[in-house]
C-alpha cells in the first residue's frame, strides 16, 4: 500500500475492498525492529460486516504494552462513538469521540486517562447515532515505538453470549494461556469453565465470580494445575441469571497463548466468537489460530 500513492507513503489508513466476485482479503503489517527488515508485525483477515456495537475482551497498557483501539467509519456521515473501558475487578471509564465519514480513528488507550496508563481492561465500543462502524484492537510490546518487537491484532466481537468454546489450549511452564472474559450484565455473573484435556477423560471445572461491567483474566497454568503438561479444549458458560437477551447481555471471551518458535516467544490471542449473525472468517496463515466456535445449547 505504501507504493500505491504518494499520499499513502506515510499515514494511517483503513481500507474497503470491494469485488464483483467472492474473494478473501487479508492485511499484513510489518515494522523494522532489532536491526531486521520486517522484524515485527502482524496479519489478519478482513471484517465483512460493520456493526453499531463491538466488544474487545482483552487489553493491557503500561510500560510493557501499548494498546490501540482502531475505528473505521465506512459511511458518508460522522459517527458519534462512545467507548467504555471495563476495568479489572470492576469499574468503568467512558470517553466519546466523533469519527468523520469515510475515515479512520486511532485511540491510544494508554494516554486516554491516568487510570488507563497501567491497566488490564476490556472495551465496549458503540456508535450512538446508529451508524455502522468497524473496530479492531492492536497491541504492541515491549515498550515504546522503537523497542517494539511483538504485536497482535484482533477484530472485535459484535455481540456477547452466555456460552463460548475454544478447541485447543496448552499451558506453558510460566503463566501462558490467559482466557480473558468481560462482563456487561448489571448483576454479578458466575462463570463455569470446563476444560477437557487430550489423553484424559472427564473435565476439570472451575467456577468464578465476574463482577458487573468488568474484565477478568485466568492464567490456566498456575490457576488450574491439573492441566499442566496437557493440551485441552475449554468451555466457558455464564451460569448467572440474565435480565434480557439484548446484544450486551452475557460475556465476551478471548484466549491468549504464547507460541514458541524461531528462538523467541510470539504472543497469540484468539477471539472465540458466537456463530450466529457473524460472517465466516479465514485466519491469516501467520496467525496459526485454532478454531473457536459457539458451544451448542
Amino acid at each position: 500500500m505504501n507504493k500505491e500513492d504518494s499520499r499513502l507513503s506515510w499515514t494511517d489508513v483503513s481500507a474497503a475492498i470491494l469485488s464483483t466476485a467472492p474473494v478473501v482479503a487479508e492485511r499484513s503489517m510489518y515494522l523494522n525492529a532489532r536491526g531486521k527488515l520486517f522484524g515485527a508485525g502482524h496479519a489478519s483477515a478482513g471484517i465483512t460486516q460493520a456493526s453499531t456495537s463491538w466488544f474487545l475482551a482483552e487489553g493491557a497498557t503500561g510500560d510493557f504494552f501499548d494498546l490501540f483501539v482502531l475505528i473505521a467509519n465506512p459511511t458518508a456521515s460522522s459517527a458519534d462513538v462512545r467507548v467504555t473501558y471495563l476495568l479489572q475487578g470492576g469499574g468503568t471509564i467512558q470517553r466519546t469521540y466523533r469519527v468523520a465519514g469515510r475515515s479512520r480513528y486511532t485511540i491510544w488507550v494508554d494516554q486516554e486517562d491516568a487510570r488507563l496508563a497501567n491497566a488490564s481492561l476490556s472495551t465496549l465500543v458503540q456508535s450512538t447515532n446508529d451508524l455502522p462502524i468497524i473496530v479492531e484492537r492492536a497491541m504492541w510490546w515491549p515498550g515504546r515505538r522503537r523497542a517494539r518487537v511483538r504485536s497482535e491484532r484482533l477484530g472485535g466481537a459484535t455481540r456477547a453470549a452466555t456460552r463460548w468454546a475454544v478447541a485447543d489450549g496448552r499451558p506453558a511452564a510460566t503463566p501462558a494461556r490467559r482466557p480473558t472474559s468481560s462482563s456487561r450484565t448489571r448483576n454479578r455473573a458466575r462463570e463455569r469453565r470446563s476444560s477437557r484435556s487430550s489423553g484424559r477423560r472427564g473435565a476439570v471445572t472451575r467456577t468464578i465470580v465476574l463482577p458487573p461491567s468488568s474484565r477478568m483474566t485466568v492464567a490456566v497454568g498456575p490457576d488450574v494445575p491439573e492441566l499442566r503438561g496437557t493440551r485441552f479444549g475449554t468451555l466457558v458458560q455464564s451460569i448467572g441469571r440474565r435480565r434480557s437477551r439484548s446484544s450486551s447481555s452475557g460475556d465476551v471471551f478471548e484466549r491468549g497463548q504464547p507460541a514458541v518458535g524461531g528462538g523467541h516467544e510470539r504472543g497469540r490471542r484468539d477471539s472465540c466468537r458466537t456463530t450466529s449473525r457473524l460472517p465466516g472468517r479465514l485466519p491469516a496463515r501467520s496467525e496459526r489460530q485454532r478454531p473457536c466456535v459457539r458451544a451448542p445449547r
